[in-house]
């Protein structure tokens, strides 16, 4: 690169010098050859150094995840109970929390540990998909043309599409109103109380009541209460998100298991994010746990990471489930 730019410069000294002649030489046509000569010369020096700085970027990024390797570890935790392991379990519920995030499922975490050894075996994420989701993975409330059609007027139209006014999940009956930034907020009187959807499966008992009815679907209903139709609630894993389009080779179930792998290998000994300064990014857009590189770059990593400490830190409180 500084041997390019070294050409570039001499080129154009050389051109300076030909223009400057250009006054006082009688043969016109020859120095405005060689000014054109030079020219050109300087010209395809610099298009050489473009390519040169291009080619070396797209050769930093592919080095980048070249050196991102991804490791599914096929962990037993039978076999390991078999062998008499001590593993206990613990579950923890939660969404995307962090500033900035975009939420777009309840997530389930559950954490298996050894409670001698005092580590985490085996890490098992569930997403559940949201009625609405403004980016992400889209909610199972997108209605299809039939569907809309026949809830009729109970729909929400907004410029994605239309989804349900009223659903009921578990037995409880959700109502939606469309928001002026042009989301949904779905809320439900819950124990005489009003709850709004995001807030409620955020919490141990919301969480664990979505992710406990989510397999018998969710009932759409008209204003009358008549019901219309029964949709599936699916997860991030059942409609492949992240596999075929991502921004990267890593995609998002490989950035998963990289942040299952770090804990595996090196616990949960981290601040809770977003306190302290144990879980940042560095400048490849990688997240760094407690000095250590994880290789995964997911923005929403730090919710991850929090959900398993909280399982962890519950298991230590004597908080868990035998695993036999």
């Amino acid at each position: 690169m500084r041997k390019t730019s070294k050409k570039i410069m001499a080129l154009c000294l050389v051109l300076g010098m030909m223009t400057a002649l250009s006054g006082c030489s009688s043969d016109s046509e020859t120095t405005a050859a060689a000014t054109e000569a030079a020219t050109e010369a300087a010209t395809e020096a610099a298009t050489e150094e473009e390519t040169t700085a291009a080619e070396t970027e797209a050769a930093t990024e592919e080095e980048t995840e070249a050196a991102v390797e991804i490791d599914y570890r096929d962990i037993d935790v039978e076999a390991l109970v078999a062998d008499g392991a001590n593993i206990v379990q613990a579950t923890a519920y939660g969404i995307y929390s962090m500033e900035g995030d975009s939420v777009d499922s309840s997530i389930k975490a559950d954490v298996y540990y050894d409670l001698d050894n005092e580590d985490v075996v085996y890490i098992e994420f569930e997403e559940a998909l949201l009625p609405y989701a403004a980016s992400g993975a889209t909610g199972w409330g997108l209605l299809d043309e039939d569907t809309a059609a026949a809830l009729g007027d109970d729909v929400i139209t907004l410029e994605s599409g239309s989804y349900p006014m009223y659903f009921e999940v578990g037995g409880v009956q959700w109502t939606g109103a469309a928001n002026d930034d042009g989301t949904i907020t779905y809320t439900a009187e819950i124990d005489g109380e009003e709850v709004d959807f995001l807030s409620h499966v955020a919490t141990a008992e919301g969480g664990a009541w979505y992710h406990d009815n989510m397999a018998d679907g969710a009932v759409l209903l008209t204003a009358d209460g008549e019901e219309a139709a029964t949709v599936e609630i699916g997860t991030k894993a059942s409609i492949n998100h992240g596999v075929d389009f991502w921004p990267s080779s890593i995609t998002f179930p490989g950035n998963i298991e990289l942040i299952k792998n770090y804990i595996y290998d090196n616990g949960v000994s981290y601040d809770y994010a977003p306190d302290g300064d144990d879980i940042v990014q560095n400048e490849d857009g990688q997240w760094v746990v407690a000095d250590v590189v994880t290789g995964a770059t997911l923005a929403g990593t730090p919710n991850y990471l929090n959900l398993v400490k909280e399982a962890v830190d519950e298991i230590n409180a004597g908080n868990y489930t035998v695993v036999e």
